[in-house]
């Protein structure tokens, strides 16, 4: 996922002669953030978004390629379970389906995705409502929100 944005990045960089900090002020993100990326680290979906956005491409297509493994799966699934515990129903139902063979396994990694993600954007809304706050205050290379049990802080 990250190798191909940081590929787009740099390319956009070189092309118009930008530094890390130009990048920056240009999608609305830390230059921190921006060296993640170019470093092909991971970022939070509102980043991605930003930073898409700014390259006047789809993130739809970054998103796509992101995927927990079963025990990063199952740690983020525990997480938002203990900051939200109605989200444990709609993970049953997920789970049951996959095992029935109803619904992929891929589709339980998107539910995931999706709920980590809003769990991410209500939070950093929540802090002070600021657009740059929600797509960068709880960054993290964990798949987790930061505020989440199992998310770690960010530096950008």
């Amino acid at each position: 996922m990250e190798q191909t944005l940081a590929r787009l990045l740099r390319e956009e960089m070189t092309l118009k002669h930008l530094s890390t900090r130009d990048v920056a002020r240009e999608a609305g993100v830390a230059h921190t953030t921006v060296g993640r990326i170019l470093q092909g680290r991971s970022v939070s979906v509102g980043t991605l978004e930003n930073v898409a956005r700014y390259l006047k491409t789809d993130p739809a297509g970054f998103l796509a390629a992101g995927e927990y493994d079963g025990e990063d799966l199952l740690n983020v699934i525990v997480a938002l379970v203990q900051k939200e515990p109605a989200l444990e129903q709609v993970f049953k139902k997920a789970a049951a389906k996959v095992i029935s063979g109803e619904i992929g396994p891929e589709v339980l990694r998107e539910i995931v995705r999706y709920a980590a993600w809003r769990m991410d954007d209500i939070s950093g809304a929540a802090d002070d409502g600021s657009e740059r706050n929600r797509n960068t205050a709880n960054s993290n290379t964990s798949g987790v929100p930061s505020n989440l049990p199992g998310g770690r802080p960010s530096a950008g």
